[in-house]
């Protein structure tokens, strides 16, 4: 069963983060990760938007999102995501 990563997030330092998706593009690529959407500015339909910034990226199962997310590639990445953003990182289940 497909598993989806969304992200919501504020960015603080645009420098470091640009160093985050330097490394963390071809982190996708490798594990054949699939990006659903990718935006700045959602709209708003009810309810509260603390970080704006939104990503939602499509695994094929949670072991493949676990190969991904726990890669020492990812993890050289995600130390600049979390020195240059602040948000939320949640998985859930497709149907």
């Amino acid at each position: 069963m497909s598993v989806y990563a969304i992200a919501q997030g504020r960015v603080d330092d645009q420098k470091k983060f640009n160093q985050y998706i330097e490394l963390a593009v071809p982190t996708l690529e490798k594990h054949k990760v699939k990006t659903i959407a990718l935006d700045e500015s959602p709209v708003l339909i009810e309810g509260n938007v603390d970080y704006p910034r939104t990503v939602i990226l499509e695994f094929t199962d949670k072991a493949a999102f676990d190969k991904w997310y726990k890669s020492p590639e990812y993890q050289k990445a995600r130390e600049h995501r979390v020195s240059a953003a602040f948000g939320t990182f949640i998985l859930v289940n497709g149907i």
